[in-house]
């Protein structure tokens, strides 16, 4: 990324509309690259060079990103061409910067597409928990198909980890600014009976369903002796849990009249403690 260091002047390449088209798609690539790589100060550089930044008062010591206008649709389609080819530390990486990101609350939540894709891969499309014990290196090859939970949990963990309280925030309003293929639940969601009651976008239902879910794997991970699994499981449970309890949360009241069918789930039990403390 040097030559983001030297930004271009002079009215002749100024006037070359092919060579600003190549410069913003380099420049482009390079902040896709740099997020993935998880290089918060180079991504800064070439924000900057870009002008894509001004200085505020908030997020990545004392810099607010405000203006980019590829950035949500550019990082949405870098995430689902590259992210089951990425390395694993590449995939937590660009899940971090973008969880972070997410966490500030700009986009209007824009870029929180991308957690519903990623929790839809993840929790909604019933993957085996580990097929191979081969590392989980960079693979060209590899479709995402041929991930399993233990290669999409760790990115995962990092979005509840960083913005699991903007992503209740946005299950609480049912907010569901995004196109159908990003929103859409995956098959076991839908057949659910949480998925039945609502089947697009951040609900209350859905964040109930990865709940869920987390207890399922922590369980098949426990069984499997698997456990950073179950580590990263357990952990993100009680996130999302602390989450609910501290903000009194929307999603208790639609826990608490969803229903027999809902209340008999033994995963979803930790709600039921909260609202009864909470009577």
């Amino acid at each position: 990324m040097q030559h983001l260091s030297q930004p271009v002047s002079g009215p002749s390449l100024q006037s070359s509309p092919e060579l600003t088209s190549y410069s913003t798609s380099r420049d482009q690539e390079d902040v896709r690259e740099a997020a993935a790589r998880g290089e918060l100060k180079e991504l800064r550089g070439a924000a900057f060079f870009n002008r894509t930044w001004v200085f505020g008062p908030r997020h990545l010591e004392g810099t607010l990103w405000n203006d980019l206008p590829f950035l949500v649709t550019d990082m949405t389609d870098f995430w689902i061409n590259n992210c089951a080819t990425m390395a694993g530390s590449q995939r937590i990486n660009f899940a971090s910067f973008l969880a972070k990101l997410a966490s500030t609350g700009i986009l209007k939540g824009r870029i929180c597409h991308i957690a519903l894709i990623l929790f839809r891969n993840a929790f909604e499309e019933g993957r085996d928990l580990r097929t191979t014990e081969d590392p989980d290196n960079e693979d060209p090859t590899r479709s995402i198909k041929g991930l399993d939970v233990a290669h999409l949990l760790p990115a995962a963990f990092v979005w509840i980890k960083e913005a699991g309280y903007n992503l209740m925030q946005l299950s609480e309003s049912s907010w569901n600014d995004c196109p159908s293929s990003v929103g859409q639940g995956g098959q076991l969601y839908l057949q659910s009976e949480l998925g039945r009651r609502s089947a697009m976008g951040f609900t209350p239902w859905r964040w109930m369903f990865w709940l869920k879910r987390l207890h399922e794997i922590q369980e098949e991970a426990k069984d499997a002796k698997e456990k950073r699994l179950d580590d990263l499981a357990t952990e993100a449970i009680d996130i999302m849990i602390a989450n609910v309890k501290e903000r009194n949360s929307d999603i208790l009241r639609t826990y608490q009249s969803s229903g027999e069918a809902v209340h008999q789930d033994k995963h979803l039990r930790c709600l039921q403690n909260l609202v009864e403390s909470k009577a």
